[in-house]
């Protein structure tokens, strides 16, 4: 997905931009194959030392004050970050598993490697339960589409909240049913007036 840190301006009230600006590299007949299983990765920029993974490539370096996390509670290292420098609110960003967790990584792709690293000089962590039944932020469907928890929208169909928005224009509804090997999300396609079952391919928290 060709996307710049720009896009991981959290505009909180605001439905359209939390789903705006993805664009897709699945342009054409591409067969992915179908999914056997679904692929969970707990997203972790940093080596147990509290160094930066050697697959973390920075673009930018700014300081931020942090607070849990909005779009990723199911990650207790994730938080949502807003940049000295400008008013900019970025989330997720993941801080260090262990230590005084004074740095942070936004990744605006979560199978990328760019990202934004942030010096963190005040941060409020998560309640120890919050991770309990919360969404993926992050979810690739069978077709490779690549779509983005939105939060609490108040936008339902068929009795179900959205959660997330897609970069080929559909939207997802509902969490993921994780009862089998392979997870399904109820997606919306693009015009279609109905929500239909499929697969994820990964989940990414």
């Amino acid at each position: 997905m060709r996307r710049k840190v720009a896009l991981l301006l959290v505009a909180l009230a605001a439905t359209s931009t939390a789903f705006a600006g993805c664009t897709a590299d699945t342009d054409g007949d591409v067969d992915l194959g179908p999914v056997a299983f679904t692929n969970t990765v707990v997203l972790e920029p940093f080596t147990e030392s509290g160094d930066l993974a050697p697959w973390v490539s920075v673009d930018d370096r700014q300081t931020a004050s942090c607070r849990p996390s909005l779009f990723d509670k199911g990650n207790l290292n994730a938080r949502l970050c807003f940049t000295g420098e400008t008013t900019t609110a970025l989330d997720p960003c993941f801080v260090q598993a262990e230590g005084e967790q004074t740095k942070a990584v936004c990744l605006p792709d979560p199978s990328g490697r760019n990202a934004v690293q942030l010096d963190v000089t005040d941060q409020r962590p998560p309640e120890p339960n919050s991770a309990d039944n919360a969404l993926p932020w992050f979810v690739e469907l069978e077709s490779g589409a690549r779509c983005e928890v939105v939060g609490d929208v108040g936008m339902t169909l068929e009795g179900l909240p959205m959660s997330y928005g897609c970069d080929d224009g559909s939207f997802v509804y509902g969490p993921p049913d994780s009862a089998d090997e392979v997870w399904l999300v109820r997606q919306q396609a693009k015009g279609a007036e109905r929500t239909r079952p499929v697969p994820v391919r990964t989940a990414w928290w």
